[in-house]
């Protein structure tokens, strides 16, 4: 499970909430990971994200579900990597692929592994159609922090 943490700051003593400017990424086993890099009260982010949603059909959805986690297993340990989940849409039964990255360089530079790990799997056999693919980068440039210094 992924869920989404507020950030906390201190001022004059008191703790607030960033209110609904996201600060990190809680991953299952309860490690918060950081996706600002605050220098000099200027907030820049630091995110690509590639997103992959799938479409298995219904006898294959396993063997669909073990080639993610492969993928997932092949990359954790690549730099850059900050998290990676395979995730099922509870309404739809879609699977979607999580790879949240420091940058696109550091994504690419892991291509050739993804593509090993995965490179024995009949995807046309396992799936409805073609996956959609997101890669994703951040749009908001810099923004100043809410905290008081």
């Amino acid at each position: 499970m992924l869920e989404v943490v507020a950030g906390l700051c201190s001022s004059h003593g008191a703790t607030r909430s960033f209110g609904s400017h996201l600060n990190g990424l809680r991953s299952s086993d309860g490690h918060t990971l950081d996706i600002w890099n605050r220098e000099d009260g200027i907030e820049r982010h630091h995110l690509f994200v590639h997103l992959s949603i799938h479409n298995p059909k219904p006898d294959k959805e396993n063997l669909l579900i073990e080639s993610m986690h492969r993928f997932g297993e092949a990359i954790r340990t690549q730099p850059g990597l900050r998290v990676v989940h395979t995730l099922r849409d509870q309404k739809s039964g879609r699977l979607v692929g999580l790879a949240v990255w420091d940058s696109k360089q550091s994504m690419l530079a892991a291509r050739p592994i993804m593509a090993k790990a995965t490179e024995e799997d009949d995807f046309d056999a396992w799936e409805e159609e073609k996956p959609t693919i997101f890669l994703l980068e951040e749009t908001l440039g810099l923004r100043t922090t809410m905290c008081a210094r």
